[in-house]
């Protein structure tokens, strides 16, 4: 494992990219919106197409990425679409190792073995 600061959207030969997400898909957060603007148009529409009916929360919903002709070439990007309130610390643990579980179980499924993502559960 490696640890690095910064934007991840700049790290070569990432996989899988992970973000936190809303069940809608709407892009609140910071990384959400960069992976838009820089992955382009075909991934947008992938992931309104996977977002269109609502997500559970607690789920990970995985698009295509882009693997060329953009500034970024990244085959996955995995969405973590969070719990935004917990009832108490246990709950909390729980329901940010059950994403975490769920994410590195897509990696895997997606033969993934380089993965970008941000401390997802923190608040931040």
């Amino acid at each position: 494992m490696k640890v690095y600061k910064g934007d991840i959207t700049q790290l070569k030969g990432m996989d899988m990219i992970v973000c936190g997400d809303t069940p809608k898909g709407g892009c609140e957060g910071q990384l959400a919106k960069r992976l838009v603007e820089v992955l382009g148009q075909a991934y947008a529409d992938d992931k309104k197409s996977k977002f269109k009916d609502g997500v559970a929360l607690g789920e990970v919903v995985v698009c295509k990425g882009s693997l060329g002709g953009g500034q970024l070439a990244v085959g996955w990007v995995a969405h973590a679409v969070l719990h935004r309130t917990y009832q108490g610390d246990e709950d909390r643990r729980k329901k940010v190792e059950a994403i975490y579980m769920k994410v590195f179980s897509d990696a895997v499924q997606h033969k993934c073995t380089d993965i970008a993502m941000p401390l997802l559960g923190s608040g931040k």
